[in-house]
């Protein structure tokens, strides 16, 4: 090796992007292969700030922006900038300059500069490159040199246009105009004719001022149809210059190229050698070193080459040449610039020979250009770039995700060089390897589809194509044709969906941060509006679910099958077609690559014209005012090199231009305004045009299997049966995932959910159907349904701690969403699982999110799902009717489907009722006949073979429970023994209430006649008869006729009848067969006729019609006036039946048959006296009810009373249903006769009831009767709880009515009683009220009077008070006066005002001669108790009455409010006011209103409520029903009003949302009874006598000194996380189990453990939300009731929004505003009443800015106003900890009253220890961290340290002062809590006493003891 001419130490960059990569990664090898340490920094501008080039060179030095001014004026690049450079060359300490391409590189002042000031250039010398670079210079040079040439001309400066133009006709048409310094295909135009050639010129001479800052021009000869070649030059050091081979470039477009390859499919080797020899000598001529290349042209045809430039620098494609020769082309120019030779270097051999030429290489540049607006620059951020590997590729790129292609700079994106052994595989490996490289730039696109489209011509795989050919190809529309635009419109449309989706449901999580967002969106599709490529296109896209969507205009729409992988990629599915996509959402729309084809679709914006990129405005070729067409160039845009022309999308008026020439635009921003004509015309063509346009880009759909079937027109099941197996179960799958998405709340429009209805509605009948099993994957979807609906079930959990429902479950889960499914409540949790599950994987967070969110939409607007539903379930049906037995598992779903599904659509509830019913019931009951049958005929043949007739058999068809008369009556044959054995059975059922003896029989004319001796049997069959004493016996005559047709038949009987000569007065006929329908039209004529001179009193015919399906048909005739009448009410039923089922009860009722089979008999009845009272009665017949032990032994066993009891209900239903909503019928009735004895006690029968109960939920029932004999040991109502074992139970038995009833919506109510022989009277106006009031959810206030005072008797008792069981109201009205009360004597039921009022009194244990209260019940059945002058009234005179009796006043409230009427309204505000200022004065001078909200309270009531039970100082319970509502306005009132509401009036004002988490309401119930079970228990502690001056001691056995320490720990039983943190109570107050008494525990625990074990107790306020960490309870202590208060001692979660200045979690032992409010308002509730008893383990108030925004000042202040007045004893008890605020609140110097007491163990002071070490005594801490012996040793070592080991030393000093200050804090803390102990407490007089745990109840019982022993002292006195 030469001795170096010199050594390069740093390397400055001055490039960007791919080069800068390039020269990092070739330095670093070089580096490693030479051995050398050549640094290297970057030189870069703002924009690649974070570029990876920046990154990856060793240095980066910043120049500034990418534009600077120009020394001659505008702006330059950067890299321009002489000085700039030279100052960063020097201030980077660099000593050489690589320059790259493009910039700097060929700029020869540069070059010089740098020379002059002794910096190296990795390049030609300045004298070079004046030579070669410049293209003038370059020409002249090569004519010297005898380099092939083409007639030129240089262009001086201030050339005359003359000149020009001769020049330019010397040389000839077409003439090319270039730049001496141009480069890359910047500064060239091509000229066709002379007219435009000044205007080129000027053009190429302004881009050369703004690019390259100076330089020349020429005029050259364009070479028309030639290849673009060039030849690599490198020249070393020594002057040895060689050729590397040649390139071909000739796919070109606009002069810039697109792939190059090595070497040239067209140039001979002769030609190769010329070109290469005569470049070498152009190179060598002038002084060139380094890399550089000469470019030719070559015309194929006539082989003739023509020289073009040189360009004195490193080519972009140089890459392909590096490939093919194995040259590092950059490491040889780093060689030449050290002073290497090209031998030294590598490049040539020993003997000079350069590398042969190995393989094909081919390039392709991939750059950020838009095809769509004619390759436009499209920069942007690049979301997705993943480079292709693989055998011979190799791809050059300075970009990775993340970075940002700026519109200052060049569009490259990358290089990808393929190469291989042959141009073939070469090319076959570019193909490959582009198709593999991801690439997406956000708001950008890139040429990816236009190369994969390139390799695929003829053209550039022969080699043919010349320069021109692309652009020729171009502009015919050969190639770059929009490839995938279709796909890529689907696409984007769906994005552009997701994304407005995903806004909507950001609002939706957001909004139920705040509780239930109102005002879901519509599960409709979206119309989005697209733009691409200039042509605009309006889309609908319905989301299907499943990553399905429907897409496309309305009448063309395409099923789209999505799947998303991550933010960036997709797979999408066509008409089966699968295709990979790649895109990102930015701000100018979606930019979609699909297969390769990059797109940007954009939202419609109107008439907006935006910029597509960022870019410089060159011209402005409209102005205000003018009028366009469409696709006129409106600006023109510069932007990477290139220009962009904006063209009008469609003819209007230009309203504004807001931009200008010169001026730089961002993306997206808004140029020009354009409005569309106004002219009619206009528009009509301009509508044309854009629905021609619209039609190119969007593909007609192939028609859809579901569409197939929709276009049937309501014949889909027919449709479906006729296709073939694959193809129906395809249409079907179709089908069902088309209703799924109904059902999980995607979306739906109108059309496409009525061809679902049509289709599943419009083919129900199966009967038609071959092939019915193929519907059966539908009735799946009834699951779908029930899994979404019941997460909305509104039913409240009856639980006071959580009287929460699903539905609200629900939005607490939405609300803690970003948690996922494992966040949400845990009762939740199955329910939740269940319906996530059908939109994919519930542990998936995104699928999770989703799911909420079309839950949601599916609930919020659910009609069409219950319709959906609804018609499933008749499918369901139909399918089991004719004969589908493959069903899926629907055992509980039809349930769930009744009890979950919305109740204002009451027809689902029906359906799924009805389905039931067939799907369990019937066939149950239909094999059981099938048996019954085959039983049946084998005893007839048996009797008729053994020709007598057994009594055995007789007797076992007489006591089958099943019904076996019209199959027995069809086989009958009166010559056969069987015959008369049939008739004996048949008259033994029908009167089963009597000993039937058989007396005679004769067989006469072919018939047989039997008589039966009739006794009655007092044992069995409850009827009217067998009540009657003394009923005498009495005779009965059958004749069973021949199976002759019906008239024949009569007159055999009629013969038969007249020759016997008996003369029973009770006759029945018999005719066997089967008969038509139609067989009795006349037999109203002939049995009057046949029978006129009988003496028969009663004549009834039976027969049976099983030929038409009718079953047994009965007509029963009786003498009237001596003449036989069919008696109508007995038509089709049996007269003993009628005597049965007491059918003359309904003789005030004009009763019509309903059809129905046996066993019901069912009738709509109209009274007489009242046709406003319609009614149905159903009845039935039932053999025998199991007993408890045989049900559960075998559940079948119940199968004849269910039947009975269902079918009875499926009569009822089938008749609600035919009726109008609004019509059907509130009073019906269901009647059981059981013939056997029931052997049934109190709580067997409820829960008999409780089962069967659910079925006839919507029914309109008054009441389900069972008429049965029943074991007279049954405990009746009052005597439940008594159950006397079977062998002490006697075997007689009692008549008994069994009667269940609903007389509210959430209460069964089970009673027995006596039956009564009483006709059933016409509703009177009372029952009508009742009525009214059931209809509405409501109870008639006198009925619940009944109920208070023990009428109304039965009650279930698992839901009675026993304080209930007796009682007396007086019922008072309003004096003359009208101002007081006074007791009035008149029936229930006559209240002259809206409001019922009274005294009640109840006798009770604590109060044996009565509790008495002032009772107001208002009425709902007027007006719903609108309020005006006479309730008001007698509202006022109650609270007046109950101060004069000093009692109580309960208050049942439901209200309208005000009366709102046409002759009344302000009035009856004034009129509340009264009411709601007296309720004022009564509140405060100490008097107490419990208020029931029964139902909804609106407006002035619910103002009352608040006055009489909200404020701190009321004293009044307000209990909340799960129908109860406070609201002010009503829901429509407020949507009219345009204010927020709710889907009712319980989500605006009920106890869930509202009234329980406000505190507001203190109690819930479930129902009306559950609420007065809750006041009774209220009363049991603090109901006092008047007359006396405390509430009595309540009877206990659990000792006052019991010791709670052995009391089991059960927190609460809640089973909170901390439930076996302790065993009993005991180790929470023990030093080792709880040492410092830090550990967490459940309050509830040490309360349960406190207070009497059987005294009960009462939580008020336990739904109050954020007020969880106190808990008050009312309870007995020793039997003396108190007020218990007890502070949570343990963390609780908070729900809900959690402010950011508030704490996560509800801390133990800290009190917050709802938590200091709640234990002032029970202080203040038990002040005067009973004594408050606290158990303290309090630190103080919450202190953060949440807690004081919300009222932590007011309301703990509250809490000593409370202390302060409170009238009465109050016991404070420490049994923790007790520090702070909160001690101050519950001083001994607030109260004498107050006792103080602490446990032993637990700590009282002003604040903690450990607060006190960090707040209060900081100092003593740090002195006594700074006195530590280690920490004094660890500074002193770091003193006498040597500088090097002082950081590492003093690292450690401050570790280690950290631990000990810790330490000494603790010590501290511990310090202050030994001294200031509870024993310190007592010394000050702070505390009374300091007791041991086990002595707490003790201490308690005996001060509650001495404070009632003064109470009776001071009332004695």
């Amino acid at each position: 090796m030469t001795e170096l001419a010199r050594d390069l130490s740093r390397i400055a960059i001055l490039n960007r992007g791919e080069p800068a990569v390039r020269f990092c990664r070739a330095l670093s090898d070089y580096n490693a292969e030479r051995g050398t340490a050549i640094d290297s920094v970057a030189l870069y501008t703002d924009p690649d700030a974070d570029s990876p080039f920046t990154k990856l060179a060793p240095h980066a030095l910043c120049l500034g922006p990418a534009m600077v001014p120009s020394p001659e004026g505008g702006l330059i690049s950067a890299y321009l900038d002489i000085e700039r450079v030279i100052k960063a060359l020097r201030q980077s300490g660099c000593d050489a300059v690589w320059p790259g391409w493009g910039f700097a590189a060929e700029d020869a002042a540069f070059v010089g500069r740098l020379e002059a000031e002794g910096f190296v250039f990795l390049g030609p010398s300045a004298q070079a490159m004046e030579r070669l670079g410049d293209k003038i210079a370059a020409k002249a040079l090569a004519e010297q040199c005898g380099v092939p040439l083409t007639a030129w001309w240089h262009v001086p400066d201030g050339a005359a246009p003359a000149e020009i133009e001769a020049q330019a006709a010397r040389i000839g048409f077409p003439v090319m105009v270039k730049a001496s310094a141009g480069g890359g295909g910047r500064g060239i135009r091509k000229v066709t004719n002379p007219s435009e050639l000044l205007a080129a010129v000027g053009a190429v001479r302004d881009e050369v001022r703004r690019v390259f800052g100076a330089g020349g021009l020429l005029l050259e000869a364009c070479v028309a149809g030639a290849r673009h070649v060039e030849v690599q030059l490198m020249g070393g050091a020594d002057g040895v210059t060689v050729a590397l081979g040649v390139r071909d470039c000739s796919v070109q477009r606009r002069n810039q190229k697109v792939l190059e390859e090595a070497p040239s499919p067209v140039l001979p080797d002769a030609m190769v050698k010329l070109l290469c020899e005569s470049s070498v000598r152009l190179a060598e001529a002038a002084g060139y070193s380094s890399a550089g290349t000469a470019e030719f042209l070559y015309q194929p045809e006539t082989g003739i080459a023509c020289f073009l430039e040189v360009n004195s620098r490193l080519q972009v494609e140089h890459t392909v040449t590096e490939c093919v020769t194995g040259v590092d082309l950059v490491h040889a120019q780093i060689d030449v610039a050290r002073g290497l030779s090209l031998r030294e270097s590598g490049v040539i051999d020993a003997a000079g020979r350069v590398p042969p030429v190995r393989g094909w290489s081919v390039e392709a540049r991939l750059c950020a250009e838009d095809a769509s607006r004619g390759f436009a620059p499209s920069p942007g951020k690049v979301t997705v770039f993943r480079a292709p590997s693989g055998p011979g590729i190799r791809v050059d790129s300075g970009i990775t995700e993340g970075s940002v292609i700026a519109a200052d700079f060049d569009s490259m994106i990358a290089k990808v060089i393929a190469t291989g052994a042959t141009r073939r595989q070469a090319f076959a490996r570019l193909r490959r390897a582009l198709t593999e490289l991801q690439v997406v730039i956000e708001d950008g696109a890139t040429n990816k589809a236009l190369l994969l489209e390139l390799l695929e011509r003829p053209e550039v795989q022969d080699g043919s194509a010349d320069t021109g050919w692309l652009d020729r190809a171009l502009i015919a529309g050969d190639v770059a044709q929009h490839r995938r635009t279709f796909e890529a419109l689907c696409f984007s449309a769906i994005v552009e969906y997701r994304r407005q989706r995903q806004t909507e449901m950001y609002a939706f999580f957001l909004a139920a941060q705040g509780g239930i967002p109102q005002y879901p969106p519509t599960p409709a599709p979206l119309e989005i509006e697209l733009v691409l490529a200039n042509q605009r296109l309006t889309l609908l896209v319905h989301d299907l679910g499943g990553g399905r969507y429907l897409v496309g205009p309305p009448a063309e729409m395409h099923i789209a099958q999505v799947r998303f992988e991550g933010e960036v990629a997709a797979t999408l599915t066509l008409s089966g077609e699968r295709h990979d996509v790649r895109y990102a959402y930015g701000d100018k729309g979606v930019t979609v690559e699909v297969d390769g084809a990059m797109h940007t679709v954009e939202p419609a914006a109107g008439g907006a014209l935006k910029a597509p990129a960022p870019a410089m405005v060159v011209q402005v070729a409209v102005a205000e005012g003018d009028h366009v067409v469409a696709g006129q160039r409106l600006l023109t845009l510069e932007a990477m090199k290139l220009e962009m022309p904006l063209l009008a999308a469609e003819s209007g008026v230009v309203r504004a231009v807001l931009c200008s020439a010169n001026q730089q635009v961002n993306a997206g921003q808004v140029l020009i305004l354009l409005e569309p004509e106004s002219d009619a015309a206009s528009q009509s063509d301009g509508a044309d045009n854009a629905a021609g346009a619209a039609s190119e880009l969007w593909q007609t759909p192939d028609t859809t299997r579901l569409q197939r079937l929709f276009s049937r027109e309501g014949v889909a099941l027919l449709t479906v049966d006729g296709l073939p197996e694959r193809e129906a179960t395809q249409a079907v799958a179709d089908l069902c995932a088309a209703v799924k998405s109904v059902m999980l709340g995607y979306d739906v429009s109108e059309a496409f959910a009525a061809g679902l209805e049509e289709m599943l509605g419009g083919g129900l009948d199966l009967t038609q159907l071959l092939h019915p099993q193929r519907w059966l994957p539908v009735l799946d979807l009834l699951r779908c349904f029930v899994d979404v609906q019941r997460l909305f079930d509104r039913s409240l959990r009856n639980d006071q701690a959580s009287a929460t429902s699903d539905h609200s479950l629900f939005f607490e889960a939405c609300r803690t969403h970003q948690e996922g499914i494992e966040g949400a409540p845990a009762a939740l949790h199955p329910a939740l699982r269940a319906a996530v599950a059908w939109y994919g994987d519930v542990d998936d967070a995104e699928t999770y999110r989703d799911a909420l969110f079309r839950l949601h939409l599916a609930h919020a607007h659910g009609r069409r799902r219950h319709e959906l539903c609804s018609l499933i379930l008749r499918t369901a049906i139909g399918l089991q009717q004719v004969g589908v037995t493959e069903l899926p598992d629907l055992t509980v779903r039809f349930d769930t489907i009744a009890r979950v599904a919305d109740p204002k659509l009451r027809y689902v509830a029906d359906n799924a009722r009805q389905a039931e019913y067939v799907f369990f019931a019937q066939p149950r009951y239909v094999r059981r006949q099938l048996a019954v049958q085959d039983t049946l005929a084998h005893a007839l043949r048996e009797m008729d073979t053994a020709n007598t007739a057994a009594p055995a058999a007789i007797d076992s068809l007489v006591a089958t429970p099943d019904s076996v008369s019209p199959l027995l009556l069809a086989q009958l044959d009166p010559t056969r023994v069987s015959g008369a054995a049939g008739v004996e059975v048949l008259a033994r059922r029908s009167y089963i209430a009597h000993h039937c003896v058989a007396q005679e029989s004769l067989q006469v004319g072919g018939a047989l006649l039997r008589r039966f001796v009739l006794t009655p049997r007092p044992d069995t069959a409850p009827s009217a008869d067998s009540r009657v004493a003394g009923s005498r016996p009495r005779q009965l005559a059958l004749i069973l006729t021949p199976n002759k047709p019906l008239d024949e038949a009569l007159e055999i009987a009629t013969r038969a009848w007249r020759a016997s000569g008996w003369q029973d007065r009770e006759l029945e006929i018999l005719i066997p067969g089967s008969h038509g329908l139609d067989a009795a039209q006349n037999i109203e004529d002939a049995v009057p006729r046949c029978f006129a001179d009988a003496t028969a009193e009663r004549v009834t015919i039976s027969w049976d019609t099983a030929l038409d399906g009718g079953g047994l048909r009965l007509r029963t005739f009786s003498r009237r006036a001596g003449e036989l009448v069919e008696d109508a009410l007995l038509r089709d039923i049996h007269p003993e039946y009628a005597r049965r089922f007491e059918l003359n009860r309904l003789s005030g009722f004009d009763l019509q048959r309903i059809d129905c089979p046996e066993p019901i008999y069912a009738f709509l009845g109209v009274a007489r006296d009242n046709p406003r009272d319609e009614r149905i009665f159903a009845f039935a017949g039932v053999r025998s009810v199991p007993n408890a032990a045989e049900v559960r032994d075998d559940p079948s066993s119940l199968a004849e009373l269910e039947r009975a009891f269902y079918e009875g209900l499926r009569v009822i239903r089938e008749t609600q249903v035919r009726r109008e909503v609004r019509q059907r019928l509130h009073w019906n009735r269901l009647t059981l006769y059981v013939r056997d004895p029931v052997d049934l006690t109190y709580d067997e029968i409820c829960a008999l009831a409780h089962r069967l109960d659910p079925s006839a939920a919507g029914l309109g029932l008054e009441k389900a009767v069972v008429r049965c004999h029943l074991r007279v040991d049954a405990p009746s109502a009052a005597t439940a709880d008594d159950h006397p074992s079977p062998a002490e139970r006697p075997t007689t038995w009692r008549d008994t009515a069994i009667v269940l009833a609903r007389p509210g919506k959430h209460r069964l109510q089970v009673s027995r009683h006596p039956p009564t022989d009483r006709p059933v009277r016409a509703m009177s106006d009372y029952a009508m009220n009742v009525v009214r009031a059931r209809r509405v959810g409501m109870v008639y206030p006198y009925e619940l009077i009944r109920t208070l005072t023990g009428e109304r008797s039965g009650t279930a008792h698992a839901l009675a008070h026993p304080d209930l069981r007796s009682g007396h109201f007086v019922e008072y009205d309003l004096d003359p006066t009208g101002d007081a009360l006074v007791p009035v004597d008149r029936a229930y039921g006559n209240n002259r005002a809206a409001v019922v009022v009274g005294t009640i009194r109840n006798p009770t244990i604590k109060y044996p001669d009565g509790m008495l209260r002032v009772l107001i019940v208002n009425d709902p059945t007027r007006a719903m108790c609108a309020l005006a002058e006479p309730e008001c009234r007698r509202v006022m005179a109650a609270l007046d009455l109950a101060e004069r009796l000093e009692v109580p006043l309960e208050w049942v409230s439901i209200s309208a409010g005000a009366r709102i009427a046409m002759d009344s309204g302000t009035e009856n505000l004034d009129w509340t006011a009264r009411v709601l200022r007296r309720l004022v004065e009564y509140t405060q001078a100490g008097g107490v209103v419990h208020v029931i909200v029964a139902g909804v309270n609106v407006g002035a009531q619910s103002y009352w409520n608040a006055e009489a039970t909200m404020l701190m100082h009321t004293r009044g319970l307000l209990i909340m029903t799960a129908d109860g509502s406070c609201v002010l306005t009503g829901k429509k009132a407020l949507e009219v009003s345009g204010s927020v509401a709710a889907e009712d009036e319980r989500g605006i004002g009920g106890w869930e949302r509202v009234m329980g988490p406000n505190g507001q309401a203190q109690l819930f119930a479930q129902d009306l009874g559950a609420a007065y079970h809750l006041l009774m228990e209220h009363y049991r502690f603090t109901w006092r006598d008047p007359s006396e001056s405390q509430t009595r001691r309540h009877p206990t056995a659990d000792p006052a000194n019991r010791d709670i320490c052995a009391f089991p720990y059960v927190p609460g039983g809640r089973a909170p996380e901390d439930a076996g943190a302790f065993e009993t109570v005991g180790d929470i107050f023990s030093a080792t189990t709880n040492p410092g008494r830090k550990r967490p525990f459940d309050v509830r625990a040490v309360m349960g453990a406190v207070v009497d074990v059987d005294g009960g107790h009462l939580e008020r306020f336990s739904g109050m939300s954020e007020g969880e960490t106190a808990v008050i309870w009312d309870a007995h202590v020793g039997g003396y009731p108190v007020c218990l208060i007890g502070f949570e001692s343990r963390p609780l979660r908070r729900r809900g929004a959690i402010p950011t200045d508030g704490p996560d979690t509800w801390t133990g032992g800290t009190l917050f505003p709802q938590s200091s409010r709640k234990v002032a308002r029970g202080i203040n509730a038990a002040s005067g009443n009973r004594p408050v008893v606290v158990l303290a383990n309090l630190s103080g108030f919450d202190g953060s800015p949440e807690s004081l925004r919300r009222l932590q000042l007011e309301y703990g202040a509250e809490i000593g106003r409370a202390v302060v007045n409170f009238d009465g004893p109050i016991i404070f008890v420490v049994i923790g900890r007790y520090h702070g605020g909160a001690y101050v609140v519950f001083s001994k110097a607030l109260n004498p009253q107050l006792t103080s007491l602490a446990l032993k163990g637990s700590y009282a002071s002003v604040i903690g220890g450990g607060p006190a070490a960090a707040v209060v005594f900081p100092r003593e801490v740090r002195a006594r961290t700074a006195r530590d012996p280690r920490v004094v040793a660890a500074r002193a070592a770091m003193k006498h340290a040597i500088a090097a080991d002082r950081p590492r030393l003093r690292e450690r000093l401050n570790k280690l002062s950290a631990e000990v200050l810790l330490q000494v804090q603790g010590q501290v803390a511990d310090e202050f809590d030994a001294i200031h102990t509870v024993e310190r407490a007592v010394a000050v007089g702070s505390l009374d006493a300091v007791i041991e745990a086990s002595g707490l109840r003790p201490a308690i019982v005996e001060r509650l003891e001495a404070a009632a022993r003064t109470a009776r002292l001071r009332q004695s006195e």
